[in-house]
């Protein structure tokens, strides 16, 4: 169903009569992501510019209760559970550069601007945000990353794009629009997160929109690298390879490093650690020997850099396999879904976890049974731990197996959870299963929302029960 005629008009208004719909392709196309999780029409989508239009939006449609469903540029793999008779506000179209203030190193966007796209700007200019994010970075909108607390590519600051975040502008349920960080204060500027009270910054990362919508996004940048070195060690333990990693990250000389398991074209190697050295001409060497003399003690074996140094150059992960993209995304012409798992480990947990993943993957009969095929686990590399990324791929035209794959996903998230992982990214159909093993945490965190959007309109269901 579309929305009321009247509450059209009223939108209409808002907005423009170029930049709402309430065509069925519209809404078929704008009411998931790129998952397989399901999904309702929803009444309309709308395509906001500005700050003031949003205000406007939220206002309307808390007074009348309209559900709203936040999207950036649809990239994610985890759906948000849009209903029937609700708003999606697509926030792509508010995409521009507002400052980049070099003096106190951030950058200031609006929430649709696109990760790359802003990047690009800044190293034209001889800055470089200091997350450096890869594979979503094509087409991934800060804002959303922010929203999603989006995992970044960055082995020696941490590794949640969260952390380089200085100041939001969000526009809360009832219509207010709010600032954090330094530049809550009316004379002041984005140049400083943990000031004048609470981290109200922190409250808005990985909240999946459930309690305000991002509308523009201040984050840390830093002068570009002058040099950047690879170095890629195949290992036939993982232990051995955890072990290095730990060595690695005290001393302090990855700027990005994963450990990559899975589709390894090279026999008896069980996985491969691939390092992204930064520095200036001074350094780089010294880091380079150091790295490759500790991945040696722990029985790493040096092998061709190329596969990171294409990965990083070209953001696509199928050269961390040495893969091309076509030869390593198509899978003999079957259109396949990745009901993608992940969650953040400490070092200690890594190889456990490990071994639980493949030993579920061995043993399980379903998997055969639905044609699961194993496209990847991979490691992104923490300060104190690492990000697993489990990608397995089932048949997305035979309903038994993305019936199963979701179900597996649930289960795999499960397994996460007991042995002490923290998955990240979240949905309406991975919270419940998430968020219900963290106890009074989970129940302090609604407390927060029926305070925030007592009417339940922003996201509801993707973090938290539709009933609060």
């Amino acid at each position: 169903m579309t929305l009321k005629q009247e509450y059209v008009k009223v939108l209409k208004e808002i907005v423009g009569p170029k930049r709402i719909s309430t065509e069925y392709v519209d809404r078929v196309f704008y009411s998931k992501d790129l998952g397989m999780d399901p999904t309702e029409l929803p009444g309309a989508v709308l395509l906001p510019k500005t700050v003031d239009e949003i205000v406007k939006i939220v206002t309307f449609a808390n007074k009348n209760k309209i559900p709203i469903y936040v999207m950036g540029r649809g990239s994610g793999l985890f759906g948000f559970g849009v209903k029937e008779d609700s708003i999606v506000l697509v926030l792509s179209g508010m995409n521009k550069i507002l400052n980049i203030d070099k003096k106190h190193l951030t950058v200031t966007t609006e929430t649709g601007a696109v990760w790359l796209a802003v990047n690009s700007t800044l190293w034209k200019q001889g800055y470089e945000l200091t997350a450096q994010w890869h594979g979503g970075a094509i087409s991934s909108t800060l804002g959303g990353a922010v929203m999603a607390n989006t995992v970044a590519r960055t082995s020696e600051d941490g590794t949640a794009f969260g952390e380089t975040v200085v100041s939001l502008e969000v526009v809360l349920p009832n219509g207010q629009v709010i600032r954090t960080g330094s530049a809550a204060n009316p004379k002041s500027i984005p140049f400083e997160r943990y000031t004048l009270g609470p981290d109200l910054t922190g409250l808005f990362i990985g909240s999946e929109g459930t309690f305000g919508i991002i509308t523009k996004v201040s984050l840390k940048i830093r002068r570009k690298r002058d040099v950047t070195d690879y170095l890629s060690f195949a290992f036939r333990d993982y232990r051995d390879a955890v072990d290095a990693i730990v060595e690695l990250q005290h001393q302090n000389l990855m700027q990005f490093g994963i450990l990559i398991q899975g589709a390894i074209p090279e026999k008896d190697i069980i996985c491969k650690l691939h390092i992204v050295l930064t520095g200036d001409a001074n350094n780089i060497e010294y880091k380079k020997k150091l790295a490759e003399a500790i991945c040696r003690s722990y029985h790493g074996e040096r092998s061709s850099a190329e596969h990171a140094k294409n990965f990083w150059e070209t953001y696509y992960y199928s050269w961390l396999r040495g893969y091309p993209t076509k030869q390593y995304y198509v899978r003999s012409g079957i259109p396949y879904f990745c009901p993608e798992v992940n969650g953040y480990f400490p070092f200690e947990q890594l190889p456990k976890i490990f071994d639980a993943v493949w030993e579920e993957w061995n043993t399980n009969p379903d998997i055969k049974k639905y044609k699961g095929l194993f496209k990847a686990m991979d490691t992104f590399i923490t300060r104190n731990g690492g990000f697993i990324w489990f990608d397995p791929l089932f048949p997305k035209l035979d309903p038994d197996a993305v019936k199963f794959g979701l179900q597996f996903r649930n289960k795999m998230l499960e397994l996460f959870m007991e042995l002490g992982g923290c998955p990240a990214a979240m949905s309406s159909a991975t919270s419940p299963v998430i968020l219900s093993k963290i106890g009074p945490t989970y129940e302090f965190m609604k407390l927060l929302k029926k305070a925030i959007d007592p009417n339940n309109i922003l996201n509801p269901g993707v973090l938290f029960p539709e009933e609060l």
